[in-house]
């Protein structure tokens, strides 16, 4: 994952987050700006958004693939079972980087991920 300097200030979001390592990994976001007095999800066609999970520090997984935007405001991650359940006991810290077409850089959500892995079998 390339470096993205960011505008220097906090996450608009704080979101700690729990992951079952083994199971699909889904979390919705909105991004959203308010227009006439109201909430109105920002299109972000054209937009890039980067993802990283890191341990001291030192990124663990790049999940750019997992992350898709749309025009309705709309930040989806779904990280398949298949690469959740490499994932170690624990937690790490990952932040989610939207880059607009201006190459303006937001840092749009960060927290704590807390990995747990699934003790029982849905058969």
């Amino acid at each position: 994952m390339a470096r993205i300097p960011t505008l220097g200030r906090q996450s608009v979001l704080t979101v700690n987050i729990i992951i079952a390592a083994g199971a699909d990994a889904i979390f919705p976001y909105r991004y959203e700006h308010c227009s006439g007095g109201k909430m109105v999800g920002i299109d972000m066609t054209g937009w890039k958004a980067f993802m990283a999970f890191a341990k001291n520090g030192e990124v663990v997984m790049e999940c750019d693939q997992y992350v898709t935007l749309n025009d309705a405001g709309d930040v989806l991650v779904h990280i398949p079972a298949n690469v959740t359940s490499g994932l170690a006991d624990g937690v790490l810290r990952y932040n989610i980087v939207l880059e607009d077409t201006q190459h303006q850089v937001i840092n749009f959500v960060e927290g704590d991920a807390d990995i747990s892995h699934i003790i029982a079998e849905v058969k």
